[in-house]
This record gives structure tokens, sequence and C-alpha cells, in this order.
């Protein structure tokens, strides 16, 4: 289901943004999300680099191609001699639906990721999650009035914080304005997130890939590197030895690889986010986890916290 790499793409950056500063404006509806693991992407441009079984005829859905959308997929130029093709490297249309996931979905393991590793409250992630998931994509706003909205309500108020942090908490308003470059992040996403992309190529997703799943994958892709990102500031600083055993654990404990015996040639991937048990390592105290639950009095939170 794809690997990470060295840097975040561009979906998973996304949600290392989100973890970092959950007040930034996102619309995120029920269109489905045009992506496809790297890996694949990779071997397929290889196959076709490669490849000198070469067809001689090739379309593609654009209307700028002049073809037919039931030929083969990739659009087609003679130039001189040589034979060039472009070919799609996405899921074809006619991928099985349980192979996608909805912009909707990728919020839901997102705002759940981050708020389980303590990167915010239950509180912000209900109210974030309306606003994002139920309130802008019910507005169907355009891209200028999304605009509008998003430095009404993020870039504003952002400048003003960041002003006052530089008065009274330099260290802070200097990590917080390295986010600033991408607060826009959302402008560029939207319309992505409020249409729907069908495209016509040679991959085909498996009906068992798991597109919920791969969501998933993608949140706890983005909260590995939130925690190297931290990592490497806490590490640039003296003291704080309590938390940077704590990262060098999580890191530690996301990485390991758990090989069988020499008689099995299958490998154990240790989970890469873990959010109980002996090896948790809580974010907030019992008691607030207690009193945040969605439902339950005060006696029953009490009683849970016990």
């Amino acid at each position: 289901e794809g690997w990470a790499g060295s840097k975040p793409s561009t979906l998973v950056a996304a949600a290392v943004l989100y973890f970092n500063y959950p007040w930034n404006l996102w619309s995120f509806g029920q269109k489905r999300v045009a992506v496809i693991p790297v890996d694949i992407v990779s071997k397929f441009i290889l196959r076709k680099a490669f490849d000198n079984r070469i067809t001689t005829s090739a379309g593609c859905l654009s209307n700028g191609c002049g073809k037919n959308v039931n030929e083969p997929s990739g659009c087609s130029s003679f130039l001189g001699s040589e034979y060039h093709a472009i070919y799609n490297a996405v899921w074809d249309w006619k991928s099985p639906d349980c192979s996608m996931f909805t912009w909707c979905d990728y919020t839901d393991s997102s705002i759940q990721m981050g708020s389980l590793c303590g990167h915010y409250s239950r509180f912000t992630a209900c109210v974030t999650h309306f606003c994002i998931s139920h309130l802008l994509p019910s507005l169907n706003l355009s891209l200028e009035a999304f605009t509008f909205v998003h430095k009404i309500t993020v870039k504003v108020p952002f400048a003003l914080l960041l002003r006052t942090l530089e008065v009274i908490m330099p260290r802070r308003a200097k990590s917080l304005k390295s986010l600033a470059p991408f607060l826009d992040l959302p402008l560029l996403f939207y319309h992505f997130n409020n249409s729907e992309f069908y495209f016509k190529s040679d991959l085909v997703a498996p009906s068992t890939f798991d597109g919920k799943r791969y969501a998933v994958c993608c949140s706890a892709a983005a909260e590995w590197f939130v925690n190297t990102i931290e990592l490497m500031k806490i590490k640039s600083r003296k003291g704080d030895r309590v938390k940077l055993h704590q990262n060098i654990t999580y890191l530690k404990q996301s990485t390991q690889i758990l090989s069988s015996s020499s008689s099995q040639s299958e490998h154990v991937i240790a989970p890469s986010v873990i959010f109980a048990g002996r090896d948790h390592i809580p974010m907030s105290s019992d008691l607030w986890w207690a009193m945040t639950q969605p439902m339950g009095n005060i006696f029953v939170r009490i009683l849970g916290y016990i």
C-alpha cells in the first residue's frame, strides 16, 4: 500500500499541516480522491520506459487529442520519425469503488489520528471536522469566495497571533512562522477537493486494495513525519530530555521490523501508531481524556477516569 519516502507527498502534506495547525480552513467533501500509491506509479513508469512493444494507436479522454475514448489510454503523436506517447499514471475510472476513498474519509482518519496522538484536543477535532467536512462543502463556494473566507478567518488572525507571539514568546513565534508559507495549501487543494476526476488508464485497482485503509496509512505517515520533525527540533535545543526520549522511543516503535524465523519468508511490521497499551505514550492526562469524551454525564466521566 505504498511507502512514505523521505518527504511528505502532496496528500500526506495536507495531514502534516493539519496536525501542526488544525485551525487552518479546508473544504473536504464527498468527492473521490484521485490518488495512486507512488510505488505503483514508479513501477508503471519503469515498465513503460523500457517496454519496446509500442502500440500504433493510442487515445485519451482529453478533447485535445481528438481521439475516441474507447481507444487504449494515453495520448500519442508523431514528431518526425519518433513516436511519443503520454500515459495516465492513475487508477482507471472503472476501478472498483472499494479501492477508492473520499476526501471526507481522509478527513475522518486524519482528525482521529491527530486527536489520538495528542496534537489537539477532542473539542478542536469536533469543531474543525464540522467546519471542513460539513459546513463549507454545503455552501458550494467559488474559489474566489473561499479565498476571501480563508483570508478573514485564517490569514488575518494568524498574522495577529504571530505579531503577538513575537513580543511575548519569540521561540514559539519562530516555530509558528515556519507554517506561514503553507497556509495557502487549502487554496491549492480547493479544485481537487470539490471536483470529480475520471481518468482512463491501463492501471485498474485490484478489488483487494482497500481505499479507506490506504487513507489511514496516509494519516499514519503524516504522524510519523510530524514526530520526525519534532525530534529534529528537540535535538537542536538543549534540555527537554524527557520529551526527546519519548520521541526516540516512538520512532523506534514506528519503524521496528520484527523478523520471523528463518524458515518463514514473511515479516511482521510493528504498528506505526500506538494509541493504547503498555507502550503508549500519553499526550494528555487521564482526567482530561475522560472529561472530553463525546457522551456521558459527569458521574460516568469520573467513573471512567477512576
